[in-house]
């Protein structure tokens, strides 16, 4: 790869990657969409959608579109879709290898039984680290958690949710642990276990039949990792 960064949201994505986890520049590899079109197999084959009865992703148009990750009023479960490009998978141990995720992402609306976020997930598919609203660690604040797919085996707090746009990023520097941050603000860190075969994870989740819909809106997703040398 050429070791001029792009311009734009990717080239900032790059830049951030270098700074935070100090990845060498010409082992970097990545994934980057700009949620400009709606998720699907036909226009982007690496995105799979899964889907409950009732909620749905849309391409909106929003400042160039976003994706909208829905789950309508009265109705539980997912909306979500995972960059699979198996068999090569993004990241292959979450705790021992540098890595970056980030992703410009809203909410409409919070509570103890919401969950939306973008992560990793990974290879069993059963186990996620991830930023954004974890319901069970906290209805009040974005946070940085791992665990089951909708459940906190760790969580740390990050700033006060609201229903604006911000900037997610989460990282690992090879060392064991893994940090994130809201708008470039403060980073907070966990230690995480050996879960090996990150995809990069967009979420949204309720557990009960919410009279108000659940709405994670994501504007940019990005995923970095060094490959090896």
């Amino acid at each position: 790869m050429s070791s001029l960064i792009p311009l734009g949201s990717l080239g900032r994505y790059l830049q951030r990657a270098r700074v935070l986890t100090t990845m060498n520049p010409l082992l970097m590899q990545w994934i980057f969409d700009p949620m400009v079109g709606t998720l699907n197999t036909v226009t982007n084959p690496f995105w799979k959608p899964n889907n409950a009865a009732g909620c749905s992703i849309n391409g909106i148009a929003v400042r160039g579109g976003v994706q909208q990750f829905l789950v309508p009023g009265g109705v539980g479960g997912q909306a979500e879709a995972v960059y699979d490009n198996s068999p090569g998978q993004l990241i292959d141990t979450f705790a021992n290898t540098k890595w970056y995720v980030a992703g410009r992402c809203r909410l409409n609306a919070a509570d103890a039984d919401t969950y939306a976020y973008i992560g990793l997930l990974s290879g069993a598919f059963n186990t996620t680290i991830r930023v954004g609203l974890n319901g069970g660690a906290s209805a009040t604040n974005w946070s940085l958690a791992y665990g089951a797919v909708h459940a906190e085996t760790a969580s740390v707090l990050l700033g006060a949710i609201d229903a604006n746009f911000h900037d997610f990023e989460m990282w690992c520097d090879g060392t064991g642990n893994v940090f994130a941050s809201v708008d470039e603000g403060a980073a907070v860190s966990i230690a995480v276990g050996a879960i090996t075969g990150g995809r990069l994870f967009l979420h949204v989740f309720n557990t009960l039949l919410a009279a108000a819909q659940r709405e994670w809106d994501v504007d940019d997703a990005c995923a970095v990792f060094e490959s090896a040398a």
